[in-house]
């Protein structure tokens, strides 16, 4: 009964959206409650604590909500003044394929953002540009979603390394990071080196997903004819991660892995070298061209230059990357402010959020500049912005529902039953059953954390002393486990709930969460036992 009621946040995801179907803005309160309930009446948390865990979600869901506006406000804005078109025809003349496209934007792009940004950003803008290119507004969340998942580990300058990992190490006796000076790295050299087996194969992944399940032919052998190209930009990806996480440390492997790839596969594309024998457009795929009810602003005629049409998305790289760099002034600038409590109804629970920093304060920002750089019409604007508040009440109670039951279930190690919180208790229990073959399971708890709290940060910061402390008691090379741990954050990131409600929520999807989330939820679990069998080998192997 006890490791039902801990494991009842994500059956209960699993259960209402993608068994039932219901829209996330009906699923995720009702999961919250019921959490809620079984917290009390099960756990013994005091009712107090669980109210401060909800203030404390709604907190934490807020925060996430400019990034949302932004991220559809700047779609808006650039289909109005006409840059989407001048975008779209230069993206276009690199490669017309939508296989090589996918690989280009859809794995690459997403890379080198989720190492500036990370918390969501790569899909907030990459959906939309895969939807501009003609991709289906569904195929474009789910797979930069599925590619959005191997650079993780060092997204954000290295926070689920830094924060994540450095911290969860700390939260304990502090002994684990003691072992010696250069720990946490050569931990995360050992993940981006194991990555090499897994994370190469993503982009053919993603282009096989996208002809199999989004293209009326419904072909296999479509996406497998472009494996040459997607086997060379996933393994550019992950050699340079590699590398550099081995020469630099973890802040920017996925920063140059993104890079350096683009660069390298746009040559490869423009030399022509392991292009498939045929070519493939949507124009042989004449229904694919659907958009979503938010998007479908008529766009003004596509007569601004190329350079021109990208100001805004190259302004907010540049804002990000700025604001990102710890030797840079203005990170700790962004930082001062910062609004929240850390201490709701005198519990000790609660967040301080932090509204300059974020990449939807960042978002805004572009979208301002976007009004003088294509000299956009105050009527323009203004539909821009009402098309982006419409759908936000929705995403608010959706988002906010999700991470007030993430609260619950973390804090629920404050109770009367003598439990450890729902998180540990299902991670003690899966050791105890795994024992020495504990590297099989070691991912999925990593998963588990992400999936539910939709952060590779937080999995981090909750499971990797504990993790730690169960590569001690088994035997295992600690750094095996802990790589473990940071390979299966990154699946979690797939299907993540938040994630998916923020992402379909920048495409106007809501109430497809449940579809998203069942075709990430394959891939995910594949990722996991990929890296679990690969932990094992390494294991027995002594490496």
């Amino acid at each position: 009964m006890t490791l039902l009621v801990a494991l009842s946040p994500v059956l209960l995801v699993i259960l209402f959206l993608v068994i039932l179907r219901l829209p996330a803005k009906i699923a995720m309160p009702l999961s919250m409650a019921i959490t809620a309930i079984l917290a009390v009446a099960v756990w013994q948390v005091p009712v107090v604590h669980v109210i401060a865990s909800v203030l404390d979600g709604a907190i934490i869901g807020g925060s996430i909500l400019p990034i949302v506006f932004g991220a559809i406000l700047l779609v808006n804005m650039l289909k109005l003044s006409g840059a989407v078109e001048s975008v779209r025809h230069r993206l276009c003349r690199v490669t017309p394929d939508p296989r090589l496209q996918l690989i280009l934007i859809g794995w690459l792009v997403t890379a080198f953002l989720e190492g500036i940004a990370g918390f969501g950003t790569p899909a907030a803008i990459v959906a939309p540009l895969l939807v501009t290119l003609g991709f289906p507004p569904i195929a474009a969340v789910v797979l930069t979603l599925v590619a959005d998942s191997s650079p993780v580990t060092f997204g954000a300058i290295g926070t689920p390394v830094l924060v994540g990992l450095e911290r969860g190490l700390q939260a304990g006796d502090g002994s684990a990071a003691m072992i010696e000076p250069d720990f946490i790295n050569q931990v995360a050299v050992r993940a981006a080196t194991m990555d090499l087996a897994m994370g190469s194969f993503l982009p053919l992944i993603i282009v096989v997903m996208f002809t199999r399940f989004f293209t009326p032919r419904k072909s296999w052998t479509e996406g497998f004819a472009v494996w040459k190209v997607a086997l060379f930009a996933g393994f550019a990806y992950t050699l340079t991660a590699a590398a550099t996480a081995a020469w630099l440390g973890p802040e920017f492997p996925a920063l140059a892995g993104g890079g350096i790839g683009l660069l390298a596969t746009i040559i490869l594309i423009q030399k022509r070298i392991f292009l498939p024998r045929t070519s493939w457009s949507f124009d042989q795929e004449s229904d694919l061209s659907s958009r979503p009810e938010n998007t479908q602003i008529a766009p003004a005629p596509a007569s601004m230059g190329f350079l021109r049409a990208m100001l805004p998305y190259v302004l907010l790289v540049a804002l990000l990357l700025i604001s990102r760099i710890n030797a840079l002034p203005v990170k700790e600038i962004l930082r001062q402010w910062k609004v929240g409590s850390s201490d709701i109804l005198g519990t000790g629970l609660g967040s301080l959020i932090e509204p300059l920093y974020s990449p939807g304060f960042l978002f805004l920002i572009a979208a301002a500049a976007t009004v003088w750089l294509h000299q956009m019409k105050r009527q323009q604007v203004r539909e821009s912005v009402i098309s982006a508040a419409s759908g936000i009440p929705a995403t608010a109670v959706s988002l906010i529902g999700a991470v007030a039951m993430v609260r619950i279930f973390v804090n629920s190690g404050i109770n009367a039953s003598g439990n450890e919180s729902m998180p540990v208790e299902l991670a003690l229990a899966a050791s105890s059953t795994f024992g020495s073959a504990w590297p099989l399971a070691a991912p999925f708890i990593g998963a588990l954390g992400a999936f539910v709290s939709g952060s590779a940060t937080f999995s981090n910061l909750t499971f990797s002393h504990l993790q730690y402390s169960i590569a001690q008691q088994t035997g295992i090379n600690p750094e095996i486990i802990l790589s473990l741990q940071l390979l299966g954050a990154d699946a979690g990131n797939m299907a993540c709930v938040h994630n998916v409600v923020a992402a379909v929520s920048v495409l106007g999807l809501q109430g497809k969460e449940g579809t998203v989330i069942r075709y990430t939820m394959v891939p995910m679990l594949l990722f996991c036992v990929a890296a679990g069998a690969l932990g094992l080998l390494v294991t027995w192997s002594g490496y």
